[in-house]
């Protein structure tokens, strides 16, 4: 990936959106738990209540939220005998009589149980509620809770990416930098308040701009240098030359002369013209 920063957002949100998946099946699953422990609650308390209701008006609780029940009666040495049921449960056992909740079908449906056992006489209250509209309250209650966090992704995604390019601020300060320097400026790089992840390439780069200026120091000294050393035989050689110019020569010879002075004159030949006479 060519970008930092959009790698840094994918990642992070890549990131998120995996933290908040696992939060999100571990929140289903506790909160599932935890809703079925309050509707167990509710249907024990539910089947108390029942035991309080006189059998004979035992039907006039068959609408409260789609819950069932039984009231049945145990004679030792006898089958139990089912005295009263709401209208929307069958008139048979759902099994063992035993205190507790457990598991029944029935209608259709999977329904969860209760026995009670009321403490005066041998009445036993038998309290159903269908599973599914159990999980059904559940999934909307728990499902509630976890849409807007996924919702709020997208919005996250762009948090990030700002304080993703806060971050790489700097980076974009030092290439401003680096680019507004002109060839003969090596000056080192400052940066005002630079972070510690970019200290290494700053000092990487003014430790370069240092080596660089050394390198072209030495270049100018040496080529000072030379200059000096041709100047000097240069010089002398244009002092003989000016003495021969004052030698007594013979004609035939001062051409050839004159030519030799004009050429320590001007070593390279430029603009002159050769005289003689």
């Amino acid at each position: 990936m060519r970008s930092i920063r959009v790698f840094l957002v994918v990642a992070t949100l890549a990131m998120l959106v995996l933290v908040v998946f696992v939060s999100a099946v571990q929140g289903y699953r506790s909160g599932m738990a935890e809703t079925e422990r309050l509707f167990d609650s509710q249907l024990q308390e539910q089947a108390h209540l029942a035991a309080s209701v006189d059998s004979v008006r035992l039907d006039t609780l068959d609408k409260v939220a789609n819950i069932a029940f039984q009231h049945w009666e145990l004679v030792q040495g006898q089958p139990p005998r089912l005295l009263a049921h709401t209208g929307n449960i069958p008139g048979t056992a759902f099994g063992a009589l035993v205190p507790g909740f457990g598991h029944a079908n029935f209608g259709g449906y999977r329904w969860r149980t209760y026995v009670h056992f009321a403490a005066q006489g041998d009445v036993v209250v038998v309290a159903a509620a269908r599973s599914d509209i159990r999980y059904r309250l559940a999934d909307n209650v728990i499902t509630e809770s976890i849409l807007p966090v996924v919702f709020w992704l997208p919005l996250s995604g762009l948090l990030i990416w700002l304080v993703v390019g806060r971050g790489l601020r700097p980076l974009g300060l030092l290439a401003a930098q680096l680019h507004g320097k002109e060839f003969r400026d090596l000056s080192a790089v400052d940066l005002t308040q630079c972070p510690s992840e970019l200290e290494p390439v700053v000092d990487s780069v003014n430790r370069l701009l240092e080596r660089l200026q050394e390198a072209f120091g030495r270049e100018k000294r040496f080529v000072a240098d030379a200059a000096h050393e041709l100047r000097t035989p240069i010089a002398v050689l244009k002092v003989q030359a000016g003495n021969l110019v004052d030698l007594p020569i013979a004609d035939s010879d001062r051409a050839e002369v004159g030519d030799f002075v004009v050429a320590i004159g001007n070593p390279f030949g430029l603009g002159h013209t050769v005289t003689s006479g």
